[in-house]
């Protein structure tokens, strides 16, 4: 979603939200001036589905909630995630006083929302979001610990530092910039990163799909399938996937897949470069712009090649019907059936 349809969802929440306040503080008004009795915060903060909150104090929090889900936004932090057996969701909170006056923490449906914000009465307006982003915020200057059962869908985003976490089991959305984190095992993985971030994932359950924008790296130990895209010069390192993969590279960014067994689906538009380790490609798709290279180890059926200048495409073997088109330097081979050479360095 691009930014200026972000701040206008934030305005249009904002606006209801507002007319909501309006309304209920009417009709506080209009009981207390009639004698009759004024609801509780309690009764007011369950007509939006809020519940327990610790706002920023100052201080250290430890706070538990009764939630299936957690929703970290724009923490600039260094963040720890444990697994417990059962039991509500806990979260605790340490640092500078300055950064823990603006640490936000409340229930909202069945999720638990864990945000910075300089007054929490002001978080959703879009003005606030460029005040937030304009601070000089250090990741040192706050560490979050926050424990939840195994299973625990984890939303994050707009995120700085750094996570260590292990094995979640669940669905990881998983957004940041100059971020370095590291996870477990997931149930599946979106992932997307802006900079020089570096993350790493342990064993994916189903699929991957990965956004890097910059000069950032990711590893995941493997997946079901793996959808990447890269703008720049990142570099993605995939174990093997029990099913397909495509790739949309536009820069230098380099991708390698240690096993692939499904569809292939590639387009290079630069000096990219890809390599797959082996399996076989049901279907291979490579389009080719520029100077990019694919090689492929493993057997590519009824592969379908077209190259705009010098890049190249290697396959170990092809079976079915091979349909090429090149333009300019660029080349399809199909590599010995011998013991099979070693890969070409990657593009820096």
């Amino acid at each position: 979603m691009s930014l200026m349809l972000k701040l206008g969802v934030v305005g249009i929440a904002a606006g209801v939200g507002g007319l909501a306040s309006l309304s209920q503080l009417a009709d506080i008004r209009g009981s207390v001036s009639s004698g009759m009795e004024m609801p509780s915060l309690a009764g007011l903060a369950g007509l939006v589905g809020i519940g327990a909150s610790a706002v920023g104090s100052g201080g250290p929090v430890d706070q538990t909630f009764s939630v299936q889900r957690v929703h970290i936004d724009g923490l600039v932090a260094q963040v720890e995630i444990v697994t417990a057996p059962q039991g509500p969701v806990r979260v605790q909170a340490s640092g500078t006083p300055e950064t823990l006056k603006e640490f936000h923490v409340r229930a909202v449906g069945d999720e638990v929302i864990i945000r910075l914000d300089s007054a929490e009465e002001e978080a959703w307006f879009p003005w606030n979001l460029f005040n937030m982003w304009s601070r000089d915020r250090k990741a040192q200057d706050l560490k979050v610990r926050i424990s939840a059962p195994l299973g625990t869908p984890y939303d994050i985003e707009d995120m700085i530092g750094s996570i260590s976490a292990g094995d979640l089991d669940a669905p990881l959305r998983l957004d940041g910039h100059a971020l370095t984190a590291r996870f477990g095992r997931v149930q599946s993985a979106k992932v997307g990163i802006l900079g020089s971030g570096r993350i790493a994932l342990g064993a994916i359950a189903e699929t991957l799909d990965l956004e890097v924008a910059g000069s950032g790296r990711f590893e995941a130990a493997s997946a079901a399938a793996a959808q990447v895209d890269i703008a720049g010069g990142g570099d993605v390192i995939i174990g093997p996937l029990s099913g397909g993969f495509s790739a949309d590279v536009a820069g230098s960014g380099d991708v390698r897949v240690a096993r692939v067994n499904g569809p292939v689906d590639i387009d290079i538009a630069g000096s990219g470069g890809i390599v797959i380790d082996g399996g076989r490609a049901t279907s291979f798709d490579v389009e080719i712009a520029g100077s990019g290279d694919v090689v492929f180890k493993g057997e590519a059926v009824n592969p379908n090649v077209e190259i705009l200048g010098s890049g190249s495409v290697k396959v170990a073997s092809y079976s079915g019907t091979l349909k090429q088109e090149i333009a300019g330097s660029g080349e399809f081979e199909v590599m010995n059936h011998g013991p099979q050479p070693p890969a070409p360095p990657t593009h820096p």
